[in-house]
């Protein structure tokens, strides 16, 4: 993170870094305008710079694409498949009362994880809790985040040496804590508990990340806070 944020314009690239890995957001005849979901935290992640993936972001129909095989699916919320050399994301968005769902998320990612597509259906944010209220050519880097991010983040992170713990933590005099759990068991209570110490930085109540650098590791914080929000 670095503490002079930069002022970004709608139409403006995001580069956004995340445990040291940073993801170049780059607008295809689109812009951007945030929702100012408070629990995203995103502006601290925003970064100067090139980014270790490039992501070229697409707001409009979405395409179609091959389904060799599927990797893993997470039903309502979103799935993984494999086609060619090729990882393909979709999230989904849910239709009506009857619990049907449809896509309006698709990414592409390339297999040395460097370049992604993204596709962004107009109405993926129309109605959402606080979200837009029409259909235009624009998209949430917040939304985008929830869940393509963190797969995205999820898909590429072993090629830099990283991998995401479900977990809170804090540095205190030098040294990195994780306090492991499942949901429920007390990781955004601990993190309150240690909020405001002296010496103290929280660095997440929900999701961090582990990164070796050279023969040392570090701990960071993520933009996937728990119910704590932190």
């Amino acid at each position: 993170m670095i503490s002079k944020k930069p002022k970004l314009k709608a139409e403006d690239d995001r580069t956004v870094s995340i445990g040291g890995v940073s993801f170049l957001f780059r607008n295809k005849g689109c812009s951007v305008e945030e929702l100012r979901d408070r629990r995203r935290n995103l502006a601290d992640f925003f970064h100067r710079g090139k980014g270790d993936i490039i992501c070229d972001v697409k707001v409009g129909a979405l395409p179609t694409y091959p389904k060799d095989k599927t990797l893993f699916d997470a039903k309502n919320n979103w799935c993984l498949y494999k086609a060619g050399t090729e990882h393909i994301f979709e999230t989904y968005k849910s239709s009506g009362k009857d619990g049907s769902k449809r896509i309006v998320r698709v990414c592409r990612v390339s297999d040395n994880c460097r370049n992604a597509k993204l596709y962004i259906s107009p109405d993926a944010d129309v109605d959402f809790e606080n979200g837009f209220k029409d259909e235009r050519s624009r998209w949430s880097l917040e939304q985008l985040m929830r869940i393509m991010g963190h797969l995205l983040f999820i898909d590429i992170a072993p090629m830099h040496g990283a991998i995401l713990v479900h977990g809170s933590g804090i540095v205190l005099n030098g040294e990195g804590f994780i306090f492991l759990g499942k949901s429920g068991e007390g990781k955004s209570t601990i993190a309150k508990l240690w909020m405001g110490r002296r010496g103290v930085k929280v660095l997440s109540d929900d999701r961090l990340i582990i990164r070796r650098t050279g023969k040392d590791y570090y701990l960071y914080g993520t933009p996937w806070p728990g119910t704590a929000g932190m």
